[in-house]
């Protein structure tokens, strides 16, 4: 398990709040709200809260040169480290 920071609450809270949302679109909402946020920031932590089983990464190609990838928060993992 990673350490979790502030930038990472962050993260987390706001694709909670979101919902499942794609990569672009998030990181396009994120660099709204938190000016200060750089790309290397979002990617390094969208990665660490994957390998923490908090997020679930999907792939999709729904056409064949074009492939968009959604994030979507695991709620069973998200309360349990609440309750930790």
């Amino acid at each position: 398990m990673q350490r979790e920071t502030l930038q990472r609450k962050i993260i987390l809270k706001e694709i909670h709040e979101l919902g499942h949302v794609s990569k672009s679109e998030f990181i396009k909402h994120l660099k709204t709200k938190y000016k200060d946020f750089n790309l290397a920031t979002i990617y390094r932590n969208l990665d660490a809260l994957c390998e923490d089983n908090l997020l679930r990464k999907v792939s999709t190609n729904l056409i064949e040169s074009k492939s968009t990838t959604y994030y979507g928060i695991c709620v069973d993992c998200l309360n349990k480290k609440k309750n930790l």
